[in-house]
């Protein structure tokens, strides 16, 4: 995995306040934080997978309201970035940089989200579009969040959060050597140390 921070931050050519990159690059993939402006290419994309999302993952991250409302929830997702509270990327194919997915990285303690410094853990969370599932591509894109995860100081694990009858999205976290530590509800955790 490569670390890109481009100069242009994105829409608002800013700094971001805290040290997680706002690009990583692996074999296959472009991880780039989401804009305002990726709402085009994005919206098409949700609409032909709500099937698909809909029974695994929040509302607010498959629905695909009109442009204007989408462009600004990314927006938001940029500015969440920027404030240390989560960390929401495009996941992109490296070849011709359109999105795939998405994937997140969220700083969290036994309870719930927290913003990073009160984090002692990160939360990896992922979707998938329909049709580049069975390729390895989010085993790829977590390892990629585990090495950012990593650099986090007072970070001791990584976690994902499944449903318990999302066989795919559990199957991730088995492949990469994470522990099945409970279930909540609906949701499995899989944790794995970092350190």
């Amino acid at each position: 995995m490569s670390v890109e921070t481009p100069r242009d931050n994105a829409s608002r050519g800013d700094q971001p306040r805290i040290g997680i990159p706002r690009e990583l690059r692996t074999q296959r993939l472009l991880l780039r934080v989401w804009r305002g402006a990726d709402a085009d290419e994005l919206r098409p994309i949700l609409l032909a997978n709500q099937d698909h999302l809909s029974p695994w993952i929040p509302e607010t991250s498959y629905s695909a309201p009109p442009l204007p409302q989408l462009a600004e929830r990314l927006e938001e997702f940029a500015s969440r970035f920027d404030e240390g509270v989560a960390f929401r990327y495009a996941l992109r194919d490296a070849r011709d940089e359109r999105i795939i997915g998405g994937m997140s990285l969220f700083p969290r303690d036994e309870t719930s989200r927290v913003p990073l410094p009160d984090a002692d853990r990160m939360e990896i969370g992922y979707w998938l579009d329909r049709a580049m599932t069975g390729q390895g591509l989010v085993t790829e894109a977590v390892q990629s969040l585990v090495d950012v995860a990593r650099t986090m100081p007072n970070a001791g694990s990584v976690e994902i959060h499944c449903h318990r009858d999302n066989a795919p999205s559990n199957g991730v976290p088995r492949r990469l050597g994470y522990e099945l530590t409970g279930t909540h509800g609906e949701m499995q955790v899989w944790r794995k140390a970092l350190k």
